[in-house]
């Protein structure tokens, strides 16, 4: 198995931390703040991702005056959402993420969140192959 022929369900990172769209926004910002990362899926009541909730989305809401713990999160969440199935190829999530400027892709199986890809985990890939090959051959046997 090659780098090319490695699969998001792969590499992506499991479990995930999401948001359901009635929390408060200011409890997915802590969330975020203290996981250091920059956006949050956010899922349906059957697991479909419905956007994303991002540092970009927050700061635009306190921009505009609303009070990020009397907020919900669908109230200023991201809908328009690029996601990507478990078994698309890594060489088309790079160019999702690369042509979308996405930091964070998030990973579905039949439309349900599964996984999160972000930059960084290509980046391994694209530093360490060798042991993410081993771990993907390893884990399908």
């Amino acid at each position: 198995m090659t780098i090319k022929d490695l699969k998001a369900s792969a590499i992506m990172v499991r479990p995930v931390l999401f948001a359901r769209r009635s929390k408060i926004a200011r409890d997915i910002a802590l969330q975020l703040l203290t996981g250091c990362f920059s956006e949050m899926p956010v899922i349906d009541e059957e697991g479909r991702v419905i956007g994303m909730l991002t540092e970009r989305d927050l700061i635009k809401a306190a921009e505009a005056g609303r009070d990020l713990a009397q907020t919900t999160v669908e109230e200023i969440m991201s809908t328009e959402v690029v996601t990507a199935e478990r078994d698309t190829q890594l060489s088309e999530l790079m160019k999702r993420m690369t042509d979308q400027n996405i930091h964070r892709l998030p990973i579905t199986d039949q439309g349900k969140l599964v996984g999160v890809v972000a930059q960084c985990d290509v980046l391994k890939i694209l530093v360490e192959p060798e042991l993410v090959v081993y771990w993907s051959e390893w884990s399908q046997s």
